[in-house]
């Protein structure tokens, strides 16, 4: 997938990615909560890995935070070089449960009636 941005706030020396921001701040989330990952220097390709995953994948898509996790990203592209790690760490608020996880509760409680 190819990350777009503007030039305006591409890397200031040119030669380096801009580092990847997440569209919500890190810290207390609800489960179910969505994470979108950029990066400003046009063309750049977002890749990241979690403390509970550590294989490499490339960003496609939010990210769904159903439990507590840390998202380590960097952005490349040819000619630049690899952008400093970003580090996103949230945790699931005590109690709070995503929607899915609700209905997927309320049906299994439906069948044990």
């Amino acid at each position: 997938i190819v990350v777009t941005g503007t030039q305006d706030e591409a890397a200031t020396d040119g030669t380096v990615c801009s580092k990847v921001k997440a569209s919500v701040e890190p810290g207390d989330v609800e489960a179910g909560t969505k994470v979108e990952l950029s990066c400003a220097t046009e063309g750049a390709t977002i890749t990241y890995h979690t403390d509970l995953d550590s294989a490499d994948k490339t960003y496609t898509e939010a990210l769904v935070i159903e439990e507590d996790v840390t998202i380590y990203a960097t952005a490349e592209l040819e000619g630049y070089e690899t952008s400093e790690t970003a580090e996103f760490a949230y945790a699931v608020k005590q109690g709070a449960k995503s929607k899915e996880a609700a209905a997927r509760a309320n049906e299994i409680n439906e069948v044990d009636l």
